[in-house]
């Protein structure tokens, strides 16, 4: 992976120490210029200075355009004396610990107007930069690219938009081959700096590494910008799991460094297997998976297997039988499935979930009052739909039911369709009102409400999605289904995000 290193240059980067200046380099006055005189192969050179006002003993460039010129045409003369001491500590780092640095680019001023800012340019500042690199530290001529700002520098709105189209352009790597973006942006104007490193993090993300150096201090990394952009992908994940994409959530996650966030992730783990109803699944998720062990209530809930309605379904999946509890709670979560789904801007979703609750209650119920399993998966479904089948042969109230509420006159039964499921559920249960309410969604059935089935198919075979009219009416008839269903303040999908918006919260607050 590629190292970039980027820095900002501006009057103050180039300076000299009284104090380490050698012999026949001597700094004068004049009037209220300093000069700094040096006499070479019989040649005079002088470079006006001004004092560092924080820093008694240093000095700075007077009008640095032309004096830095000065001092580039005569590099030998000077190249021993000069110093950086804002930028220079930062590659002493990097040279201790062995960072690489693939290429140098280096930002500096050349307007083109005649601006009173033209005399205080720093493109020659940089050239000298990098003929110190160079000969310090062994780098290369082409280890550097140069970019230049050259005219409104002090123009937010321009500059921001100028950086922004240059900044991919400017990096001769592809993001994927880029691995670290150190910046900093200490010298120069604060309009670049805070342009430049608002479009390098949109650009690079949590690639880019900021670091400040102060006058009297040794450069450190700051994470202003890191915790921005982890704030930022914190609003994303929420955005994300309020819509029911706990997937796309941790994939999100990874990308700042989920280890650090175990909670949230498990967290964002859970949600991904409950909506999509991965029950067996869930048990994965134990005490292991959250900082200090504690589980977090929508979690326990789970995993108990706790559910919610009212005394009229309980008494459908009422029995001695472990079985009836465990289906009973299935029945329930595929319950708050759909009810998450229940809204407009997911009604394609809703219907997909609604018709996969209708069919799950149906099952489960008939499993337990057949006495057959139609459900685990650890048995076959062909033998005991087929011995449900025939049961609904025998039964004459089952096929009284079919003839007298049902359009289709089933004469013969051959298969456990839909409509079969819902008179045999309609039996068993002496017309049951949420089974009633079940039936309403079947397009045989006489007093049918909206066709879910149809609904369904359109959907997932030929690709046309629900229109506005036909998800009010699917959605009321879920509506009268919910209140067997909802015996709560909120859903558990409800609880759920409020769990992960004050984990999020919690994370907020800490630098990690």
């Amino acid at each position: 992976m590629k190292t970039i290193c980027i820095l900002t240059f501006g009057t103050s980067d180039l300076q000299f120490n009284k104090k380490e200046l050698p012999e026949g380099y001597n700094i004068v006055n004049d009037k209220e210029i300093k000069k700094l005189e040096v006499t070479s192969n019989g040649l005079k050179i002088t470079v006006n200075l001004e004092k560092n006002r924080s820093f008694e003993e240093w000095y700075l460039l007077h009008w640095c355009r032309d004096q830095s010129k000065i001092i580039l045409d005569n590099i030998n003369v000077f190249i021993d004396v000069i110093r950086f001491p804002l930028t220079i500590p930062l590659i002493e780092i990097f040279q201790s610990e062995n960072r690489h640095i693939d290429k140098f680019i280096l930002v500096y001023t050349d307007q083109t107007d005649d601006s009173k800012f033209k005399a205080r340019d720093t493109l020659f500042v940089a050239e000298i930069f990098k003929k110190v690199l160079i000969n310090r530290f062994n780098y290369r001529e082409d280890d550097f690219i140069g970019y230049s700002i050259r005219e409104k520098v002090t123009d937010y709105d321009y500059q921001f938009i100028k950086i922004g189209e240059d900044c991919k352009k400017l990096i001769p790597f592809s993001i994927n081959e880029i691995g670290k973006v150190y910046l900093l942006p200490q010298g120069g104007i604060d309009q670049i700096n805070t342009t430049l490193t608002l479009q390098l993090l949109k650009c690079y993300g949590f690639k880019v590494e900021i670091w400040q150096k102060k006058e009297n201090d040794q450069p450190k990394q700051i994470r202003f910008a890191e915790l921005y952009l982890r704030d930022l992908t914190f609003d994303h994940i929420l955005t994300l799991v309020s819509k029911g994409d706990y997937a796309g959530g941790r994939l999100l996650l990874k990308t700042i460094d989920s280890v650090n966030y175990l909670n949230l992730d498990s967290l964002l783990k859970f949600g991904d297997l409950k909506i999509n109803a991965r029950f067996e699944d869930i048990n994965s998720i134990g005490r292991r998976s959250f900082e200090k062990e504690l589980v977090p209530e929508p979690v326990k809930e789970a995993k108990n297997e706790v559910f919610w309605c009212n005394d009229d379904i309980k008494r459908l999946f009422d029995g001695d039988e472990s079985d009836n509890k465990k289906y009973l709670y299935k029945v329930s979560e595929y319950f708050e499935i759909a009810s998450f789904f229940n809204k407009p801007e997911s009604r394609n979703r809703f219907v997909m979930a609604f018709q996969v609750f209708v069919e799950a209650f149906l099952n489960y119920y008939l499993s337990i009052k057949t006495n057959c399993d139609i459900v685990s998966g650890t048995g076959s479904f062909e033998k005991d739909s087929d011995k449900i089948v025939a049961l609904a042969r025998k039964d004459a109230k089952v096929k009284e039911v079919l003839n007298s509420e049902f359009r289709v006159n089933y004469n013969g039964i051959t298969i456990l369709s839909m409509p079969v499921s819902l008179a045999m559920a309609l039996t068993y249960s002496e017309h049951n009102e949420v089974i009633k309410l079940l039936c309403k969604t079947n397009g045989k059935y006489k007093e049918c409400v909206c066709n879910l089935d149809d609904l369904r198919n359109n959907l997932a075979h030929r690709g046309k999605g629900i229109s506005e009219d036909e998800f009010k009416k699917i959605s009321a008839l879920f509506n009268e289904i919910s209140k067997y269903f909802t015996y709560r303040s909120s859903s558990s999908f409800d609880d759920l995000n409020d769990e992960i918006r004050r984990t999020i919260d919690g994370y907020r607050k800490k630098l990690k």
